[in-house]
């Protein structure tokens, strides 16, 4: 079973070790990262796709609260558990669609019981590459499995969703904001465009090139340096 990936975001150590460490007695998660700085949470869960995020509240610069109303303003689907010393603020939590809110000191018993129902979640309700994905088209909602997308092309506020059989629909969403419902497998490769990892068999470093094969059918697309770490580095 795939282990629940988790972000914790704290600014004190000793209260991020402690929740990394119960959570991973649990057996059942993956801490993907910790940091202290709530200036680069949002980039983070971006960037490492978390199926939670562990959130203190009172932190400075930007609180949690501003940090879930940053993030909800594009991505619904993400889970925030908020962990704080106090119980103040569950209200407007509440309000930012939270899945729950633990007080510190974090109770062993009560996370290994959320642990369970989040494994269960994700077991159940996360998106797999059987279940087709729901995108806002101009028009109204198109549905389509993930395996049957190529690219999505930025076009200003825009973005145009390409499928293998070359299908295009033209989404009112921007390419950030429909990147955040993708898998694993889509990769940004340059500004501008994010595309179907699962297709790529060939990488140029030197003239920073990928190419893409469907059945007899053969495309290349210009990528960038970053893409190319990043690719290698999950296909160790």
């Amino acid at each position: 079973m795939d282990k629940i990936r988790v972000l914790i975001a704290d600014d004190e150590w000793q209260a991020i070790d402690l929740l990394k460490s119960l959570l991973q007695e649990t057996g059942k998660v993956e801490v993907v990262q910790v940091l202290q700085d709530p200036v680069k949470i949002e980039s983070l869960v971006n960037k490492l796709k978390p199926d939670v995020l562990f959130l203190d509240i009172e932190m400075p610069g930007i609180n949690g609260l501003q940090v879930v109303e940053n993030i909800r303003e594009y991505n619904q689907d993400l889970i925030v558990i908020f962990v704080s010393a106090y119980n103040k603020y569950i209200e407007n939590a509440i309000k930012l669609n939270v899945y729950t809110y633990l007080l510190k000191p974090v109770d062993r018993k009560e996370l290994k019981e959320l642990t369970d129902k989040l494994s269960l979640l994700k077991r159940v309700d996360l998106p797999s590459a059987h279940n087709k994905l729901k995108l806002p088209i101009k028009s109204g909602y198109v549905y389509i499995k993930p395996e049957e997308l190529l690219t999505f092309n930025a076009e200003g506020n825009y973005t145009r969703i390409m499928t293998i059989k070359g299908e295009e629909y033209l989404s009112s969403y921007n390419m950030g904001r429909l990147f955040q419902k993708l898998p694993s497998c889509f990769y940004r490769i340059n500004r501008s465009c994010v595309l179907n990892g699962e297709f790529i068999y060939r990488i140029d470093k030197t003239n920073q090139t990928c190419e893409v094969r469907i059945d007899d059918k053969e495309m290349e697309f210009e990528v960038s340096s970053s893409f190319i770490t990043e690719f290698n580095r999950r296909h160790k």
